[in-house]
Order: structure tokens, then sequence, then C-alpha cells
């Protein structure tokens, strides 16, 4: 089989030939281009020290598999980095807790510190009035040896003092002595009750009259079934009626 291509005329040749030439021209020339304008960028970068290694630019949409990551914290990859960031969180939780602690006995010891103060303070002013009222009052017996011809005013506070607290134990003893005299007379009361009562009950065994013997037999026996009226048990019970009765003539 022959394939017959037609011959095109020379002066269309020519012009696809100029059009090729023209294209392969521009396309030299845009290379040339971007070669010098790679290396008028290096040029730009050379000056500037420590930077490093350029970063090479690439288009973003080449990239293949890309991760977002949402909020401040990164999520590991690996099972060191989840067992790293639990050991650092516990670290930081620890020293939280130690840092609460050691501020929690720190407002602790400054309380109780003021509380010692302010006792202290108590105590020393109490000293101050014990003392002061240990100055103003005189003992009794030095008050009693001082001339009357030259008592001082704080001298006479001093045996009113003194004097008031006599009373009040005076009317403690006398209270206490009062106290003592009511506990006797109750007793006393008690004991004439008791007394009474004994009287009473020698005076009630006076005049009581004592039983029959033999009423309380037949009663006994009747309790149980048993006539003592009849038979020889009759006759053994009127026979000794009969004893009591002479018992009691003789007497």
């Amino acid at each position: 089989m022959f394939v017959l291509f037609r011959r095109l005329p020379n002066h269309i040749i020519e012009k696809i030939l100029k059009k090729k030439m023209a294209e392969k021209h521009l396309n030299r020339i845009s290379d040339e281009e971007k070669e010098q304008a790679k290396k008028d960028s290096d040029d730009d970068w050379s000056h500037i020290t420590g930077v490093g290694s350029r970063i090479e630019v690439v288009d973003p949409l080449a990239v293949t598999d890309r991760t977002i990551i949402f909020g401040k914290d990164i999520i590991p990859s690996t099972k060191e980095d989840v067992v790293k960031e639990k050991t650092d969180e516990f670290k930081d939780q620890i020293g939280n807790t130690n840092q609460y602690l050691k501020f929690v006995n720190a407002h602790l010891a400054a309380k109780k510190e003021r509380l010692d103060m302010l006792k202290e303070r108590d105590r020393k002013f109490q000293e101050e009035i014990d003392s002061l009222n240990g100055n103003s009052i005189k003992p009794r017996s030095d008050l009693d040896k001082i001339n009357y011809k030259y008592i001082t005013e704080d001298d006479t506070k001093s045996l009113v003092i003194h004097m008031a607290s006599e009373l009040e134990q005076i009317k403690e003893k006398l209270t206490h002595q009062e106290s003592q005299v009511q506990k006797t007379k109750i007793e006393l009361r008690q004991k004439e009750e008791q007394l009474k009562h004994l009287y009473e009950e020698i005076a009630q065994n006076k005049k009581k009259i004592p039983e029959d013997p033999l009423a309380v037999i037949r009663e006994e026996l009747a309790k149980l079934g048993i006539d003592g009226n009849s038979g020889k048990l009759a006759d053994a019970l009127s026979a000794l009626s009969n004893m009591t009765s002479k018992d009691k003539s003789h007497i």
C-alpha cells in the first residue's frame, strides 16, 4: 500500500520554517532569563550570613499529604513522644501541687506567727496589770504595822479591799454553817419520824390478839379438802383444844 503526500508550496514551507525558528529563539531567551533570575536570587541571599541553606520554593499543589492541626497542642506521632508528653504534664502537675502546698504552709505559718504574737502581747499586758495591782494593794500585815497618823489614801484603799475580801470570806463561812445546820435539822427530823414509826409498831404488836392454833389447823385442812369436824381427826382436835384450855387456866 502506498500513501502519497502532496508537497506544500515553497512560500508556505518558508513561513512555517520562520515560525519554528522564532519559537525556538523565544524559548532560548526564556531559558536564559530563568537562569539569570536564579543567579540574581542567589546573589541577593549571598550577603546574609547565618541563614543556612535557602528554602526551596515548592508548589503547594504538588504536596500530596497535608496535616491540619487545630489548637495549641501538637499530637505526638510515636509512643515515645506520648510518654514524654505525659511525663511533662505529670511533672507540671506535681510542680503546681508543690507550689500550692508551699503557699498554704507559708500562709498557715504566717497566721500562727501572728497568733503567737497576739498571745504574747496579751500575756505581757496581763503581767503588767497584775504588777500594777500588786504594787497598788499593800499586804494586810503591812497595813497593821502602819501608824494611823501616817496612813495614806492608798493605804486606806488597800485596807478597804482587804476588809471587803475578809467580809466575803465570813459570808462564805456563814453560808457553809447555815447549810450544815439545815442538813442537821433534816437528819433530826428523819430520826424523829423513824422513832415515831417504831413506837407505833410496838403499840400495834401489844394490841394484836393471838390466833387460835386449832382454828388455823382446821382452815389449812379445809384448803386440802379434809373435814376436821368428823371422825378421829375431830376427836384429836377436840382433845388438843382441851389441853390448850387447861394450860391457859394454869397460867
